[in-house]
């Protein structure tokens, strides 16, 4: 499982972090939970990879971590 945190285009919106079995490429759709209760849909921008160099220095950051850039395009809640 890989954890990725998915966040707006303007660095503004957080949805959060989230586990994927495999990670999204531009274009997917995921689908969240918004406060409301609701389905929400954000579709994917761009995948960032952080990657670490090694050998991992001491103080360095020790994981690699994935972020993707997402777009919300619905909330599909009933009226």
């Amino acid at each position: 499982m890989i954890d990725a945190l998915l966040h707006g285009e303007e660095d503004v919106s957080n949805y959060g972090t989230f586990r994927f079995e495999t990670l999204p490429v531009p274009g997917d759709r995921i689908v969240v939970g918004t406060i409301r209760g609701s389905a929400g849909f954000l579709v994917v921008l761009y995948v960032e990879h952080h990657p670490i160099a090694l050998p991992v220095a001491p103080s360095s950051r020790q994981d690699p971590s994935v972020s993707i850039c997402v777009r919300f395009i619905q909330d599909n809640e009933e009226d």
